[in-house]
């Protein structure tokens, strides 16, 4: 994946890699949804300097004949069709994925966004090519890139390797100078941050036979420099305002990691525990930061599906249909439970509503040494 802020270049890079593989001989297949391929497209192609002839958009044709972008999963025989008959490609470039989504599949669950992009894996693996994902950032202040993508934290364990384009720290606030850093890598060692800069590019009419094909058109190009040794988390710490550019301590995380499971709705508790394990993040560090963003605690009630979720302040109960929990609970009446009811009040019921929780470890503040609060 590669991920950003809008407009600091992400598209530019995609042209570079793209001249990259055509220099090389390969062939290039590019999907956009923000991007006309006449007007900005090809002109950052031709600025990258990549070899036009191997680079294709992607094109779906549907039922009634009209082509358009592709729609993740839904599009994939029709992607797969057209890259047989290209004869193949080397590189498959989705700007944004995001927009690429089916109409059915939310971007803010785990297993709609594995539903989508789990296909588009095979793919790759099928046809012996790579795929670059672009997608922006979220407007967290998290240092951690796996949560500061927008959407599901689906998006970045899905990915192999995660890089995060940034302004440079060391630049103007609105200057060219950019930073690539390599946020994660399945594949080996991540490799080191570079310095980018984009350039302006000017490009000269093109005229055949007497008529202009291409005006005078101005566009920019991505220029890659030296190695550096800033983080990604640096960088972000940077964009969220850190002057020192030190990475934020495990409670912001935990509270960037709340913050974006629970945008889309309530979520069980249970889920939201062990998925925060699989991410490094401490149960009591967790518990905290729901303290801090004053997460509410709501109780599903019903004999078959008693269970207990947690949810953002001031959202409604039932919020996104109860997608985020099975489809037998979406008539399930959720009722609020006040926080400040002591050591009883603050204790939850598992998912199987047969045990109760001990009191939530920040009840406990005896017994809790500061360290273990923000390790």
């Amino acid at each position: 994946m590669l991920v950003g802020d809008p407009g600091l270049g992400k598209s530019q890079l995609t042209a570079r890699l793209a001249q990259v593989v055509t220099a090389e001989g390969g062939t290039v297949l590019l999907a956009s949804a923000e991007d006309s391929p006449s007007y900005t497209i090809v002109p950052r192609l031709q600025a990258a300097g990549a070899v036009l002839s191997r680079v294709h958009h992607v094109a779906i044709t549907d039922e009634h004949g009209t082509e358009g972008d592709i729609r993740l999963p839904d599009d994939l025989q029709g992607l797969r069709d057209q890259i047989e008959a290209i004869g193949g490609v080397d590189l498959l470039v989705v700007d944004p994925v995001m927009a690429h989504l089916g109409g059915k599949i939310d971007s803010y669950k785990d297993s709609d966004v594995r539903t989508a992009l789990g296909p588009l894996a095979q793919l790759a693996d099928d046809f012996d090519c790579a795929v670059v994902a672009v997608a922006h950032l979220n407007k967290g202040a998290g240092t951690n890139a796996t949560y500061r993508v927008g959407g599901s934290i689906g998006f970045t364990a899905a990915a192999r390797s995660v890089l995060l384009l940034a302004r440079d720290p060391d630049g103007d606030e609105r200057g060219p100078k950019r930073i690539l850093a390599n946020t994660k890598n399945n594949l080996g060692p991540e490799a080191a941050s570079l310095r980018c800069t984009v350039e302006a590019v000017l490009l000269e009419p093109v005229v055949v036979d007497g008529h202009v094909r291409q005006p005078l058109t101005t566009t920019s190009k991505i220029v890659i420099g030296d190695e550096c040794g800033i983080s990604g988390a640096m960088l972000l710490a940077a964009s969220s305002g850190d002057p020192n550019g030190e990475p934020r301590p495990a409670a912001d995380e935990a509270k960037q990691f709340l913050l974006a499971k629970l945008e889309a709705g309530p979520m069980r508790s249970k889920a939201l525990l062990e998925e925060a394990k699989s991410a490094g993040i401490k149960e009591i560090t967790l518990r905290r930061a729901k303290e801090a963003l004053g997460v509410v605690a709501k109780q599903v009630t019903g004999a078959q599906h008693a269970g207990w979720v947690w949810a953002l302040p001031d959202v409604e109960s039932d919020a996104h249909e109860d997608d985020r929990l099975t489809a037998n609970e979406a008539d399930d009446h959720v009722t609020d439970r006040a926080l400040d009811r002591g050591d009883a009040g603050d204790r939850e019921v598992s998912d199987d509503a047969s045990c109760v929780r001990e009191p939530s470890p920040d009840r406990q503040t005896a017994s809790v040494q500061e360290g273990d609060v923000n390790a």
